[in-house]
């Protein structure tokens, strides 16, 4: 059996033996081994393999034995217990299966098969800050700058190598959390890095991965380099247009083209043909330190403040070893799902990290219990001050870390908690700033703080139990929060937003349909007898696609029965209860025929189709019956070369109606396939399904389909209309964004029906009912 690795980004791995193996009564054990060796598993999730022809006197056993580094080889163990292995990504592993076949009194042996063998686990990317190697036994690394930056604005990037492009590949990832979450992992190309939004206001840190793609040669990648608008702050804030390992002075000296042009390979400068920097700082200037290389070390200067400013830090740290008060130390953060950018401010935070530090506060100025009376208010203490150094800050949470608004410390020599009402550093020695002059306040619970640990959430909440005050207005917050903004949805009908022209005889018809307790959908289109008319137009388009966005597509919707209570029960309606493989169902068009630029989405043939200018994807569906309502969710992610496709619909109950010619009609369970089965023997014909508002909250996903290494699409048409053509379906919950959705978020969006997240909504459409009036300008609501 042939052995294939794959490492996926999310640092998940499969061990897969394609074929099949067969083992006869007598034959040895099959072995099978990992070759070349495993580098950087964590650990293994799952064990997987198929076999036939096994029973009580004939079966399979299988063992493992594996090896670390250069050590002995284990004994064979059972299969089960791989799950359960302690492995340190650092070292290299080695693996051996055993299948051994087992006769028990077996005098009618046949042969048994064992294929699909395969083993889920999890994996660590080799880290490097320096030069990335690659060869053919470590095909993987990925390179991670440990500077600090704030990315205000990136346009491109250059790759110091003397390799051929070909032979490697690069992706890349951004964290501006420190590392607690990445961005997806996306190709590093002009198009991707120049339109990745980034908060200007976090600092951020990225990560490359470097992956061989030749066997063969080694690949050896120096620098990768950023160009557009950044601060270091791990050099004192400065300020810069390149952001790489060694800042400029490498590539200066050596040279490098930019990602656009396709060729990575540095240009080396005149008689230069190695990577050495000749001592320059990667900081300085290196064209004025290689013409300027004098001696200075004897002149005055008058300028040279640093012997004094580190003099005056010294003082500080031991005054403060000798004074200071110890404090518990809470670290927040604040959370990007709680940004407000038309405030200006975030609104959720987060506790990341709990240190003891220690503060001085000076002159030992404790603030004591008494009411404060002022001409506006009453206060229970006045602010206070104290002072926290930057060593100090700085060895327990990092170079990129402040004191920050939101943080909160405890001190246990008083018993009491305080929030940071202001911090900033205070330059008195030479403009140098030595500590964080910090202002602090009662602390009061907040519920906008929220704790990355239990444990630390624990610890609060023992400390401050009893103490505080409640929110005086906490009930009139919460009426806030529950307020939902006047978006496109919700906008009065009488002035569309969202549709320019809605055709006549379209039919717009009003019914609650839940999911468990919500109602996820109260209107719907009924394009029943307008097959191949343009029903819906959208004042809303979609007329541009560039190769870095994505977008992703969502639409509920339901076959028509064609049998009613008044309807004579024909040929016709007997047939329609399957669905006619030969109609086509549009689901959506944004579609230029004549030049096959654009997308359209339907249904024909048991398949799912997308159409992106020349390219088809499918997702193959069978089964599908009349009545019941249907969620399509397509992810097109150009970012990830990627399109998935998946349908869902309700985990609800649903009657089946059925005839015989001669009118006898039974109502029947949908999940009854006994019952189903009988009655169709005994000459009944389905005519429709009835589905019920009934069931769990959760929806069922009938069939998903992911295309990989897609082809990056891209179309630029002013003529495209976005638009809705008819067919015999009831549609509605039409949804469009410029993102993807992630797998955390599909049921949510599923069954919303305001969508909430419309930063990314670029149409929405519930089949609002259109109210006919007229747009007097003092009346005007736009």
């Amino acid at each position: 059996m042939d052995y294939v690795l794959t490492k996926r980004p999310d640092e998940t791995l499969t061990i897969n033996f394609v074929g099949t193996e067969t083992l006869n009564s007598g034959d040895k054990p099959i072995i099978l081994e990992t070759v070349p060796p495993l580098t950087g598993v964590i650990g293994f999730s799952s064990v997987d393999y198929t076999t036939s022809g096994e029973n009580d006197k004939q079966y399979l056993k299988i063992f493992y034995s594996y090896k670390i580094d250069d050590q002995i080889w284990s004994d064979q163990l059972p299969i089960t217990g791989i799950t359960s292995l302690t492995l340190c990504p650092d070292k290299t592993l080695d693996l051996k299966f055993y299948i051994y076949r087992v006769d028990d009194n077996n005098t009618n042996s046949t042969p048994i098969y064992f294929s699909n063998f395969k083993i889920n686990g999890t994996f660590e990317y080799t880290t490097v800050d320096s030069i990335a190697i690659l060869t053919d036994n470590s095909n993987q690394i990925v390179l991670a700058p440990k500077d600090i930056y704030k990315v205000f604005k990136l346009e491109n990037f250059q790759v110091i190598t003397t390799s051929s492009p070909s032979n490697y590949s690069i992706k890349y990832r951004f964290t501006q959390d420190n590392g607690r979450s990445f961005t997806k992992w996306e190709n590093l190309t002009t198009e991707n890095i120049s339109t990745i939004r980034l908060n200007e206001l976090r600092f951020a840190q990225i990560q490359y991965l470097i992956e061989k793609t030749s066997q063969g040669s080694s690949v050896k990648i120096y620098d990768i380099i950023l160009t557009g608008d950044f601060q270091n702050i791990s050099a004192n804030y400065l300020k810069t247009n390149r952001y790489g390992l060694k800042q400029d002075c490498l590539t200066a000296y050596l040279g490098g083209t930019d990602g656009s042009s396709g060729n990575n390979s540095p240009n080396g400068v005149a008689g230069q043909n190695n990577l050495s920097t000749n001592g320059l700082s990667c900081y300085g200037d290196p064209v004025t330190d290689l013409t300027n290389n004098q001696d200075t070390s004897g002149y005055w200067k008058p300028y040279e403040t640093q012997q004094i400013t580190n003099f005056g830090n010294m003082m500080a740290n031991q005054i403060a070893s000798i004074l200071g008060f110890p404090v518990d130390y809470y670290l927040t953060d604040p959370d990007v799902k709680g940004q407000d950018s038309i405030q200006h401010e975030y609104q959720l935070f987060n506790v990341i990290d709990n240190q003891s530090v220690t503060v001085v506060v000076p002159e030992n100025n404790f603030p004591d219990n008494t009411i404060k009376f002022d001409p506006l208010s009453l206060d229970l203490l006045d602010a206070f001050e104290i002072h926290i150094l930057k060593d100090e800050f700085k060895n327990k949470f990092g170079i990129e870390k402040r004191p920050n608004e939101k943080d909160f410390l405890y001190f246990c020599q008083t018993n009491r908690m305080y929030y940071i009402k202001h911090a900033q550093v205070h330059k008195d020695i030479m403009n140098s700033g030595i500590y964080y002059k910090v202002i602090l306040e009662k602390y009061e619970t907040k519920p906008n703080i929220q704790y990355a640990e239990e444990s630390v959430k624990q610890k609060v909440k023992a400390l401050t139990d009893n103490s505080t005050i409640d929110s005086l207005f906490g009930f009139e917050q919460n009426q806030e929060l529950d307020k939902i903004a006047n978006k496109d949805q919700l906008y009065p009908t009488s002035f569309d937003k969202i549709r320019h022209k809605i055709n006549s005889k379209v039919q717009i018809e009003s019914e609650k349909i839940y999911n468990g307790g919500v109602d996820f959908i109260n209107q719907y289109y009924d394009f029943a007898g307008l097959d191949g008319i343009e029903t819906v137009k959208y004042e809303k388009i979609d007329q541009n696609l560039a190769v870095s966005d994505n977008r992703s597509f969502i639409c509920w919707f339901n076959f028509n029965n064609s049998y009613t209570d008044e309807k004579t029960l024909v040929k016709s309606v007997f047939d329609a209860y399957y669905i006619n493989n030969k109609s086509v169902f549009n689901l959506l068009n944004n579609y230029d025929e004549t030049n096959k630029i654009g997308y359209k989405i339907f249904y024909t043939g048991g398949k799912f189709s997308l159409t992106l200018n020349s390219q088809s994807y499918q997702l193959t569906t069978t089964g599908l019956t009349t009545g019941i309502w249907y969620g399509l969710l397509i992810n097109l992610e150009q970012r990830q070369n990627l399109v998935d496709m998946r349908l869902y619909q309700r985990n609800t109950y649903y009657e089946i109606t059925m005839f015989t010619e001669n009118y006898q009609k039974i109502v029947i369970d949908g999940s009854d396939t006994t019952g189903i089965t009988y009655y169709k023997s005994m000459g009944y014909k389905p005519v429709s399904n009835t589905e019920y508002n009934n069931g769990g909250n959760e929806f069922i996903l009938l069939n998903s389909n992911t295309f990989e290494n897609t082809n990056i699409q891209s179309f630029d048409n002013s003529n495209l209309d976005l638009r809705l053509i008819g067919s015999n379906i009831k549609y509605t919950n039409l949804r469009i964004f410029n993102d993807v959705i992630s797998n955390d978020n599909i049921e949510l969006i599923l069954s919303q029906l305001i969508v909430v997240n419309t930063g990314s909504l670029i149409l929405g459409d519930n089949a609002n009912k259109k109210i006919q009036s007229t747009n007097y300008k003092t009346m005007n609501f736009r």
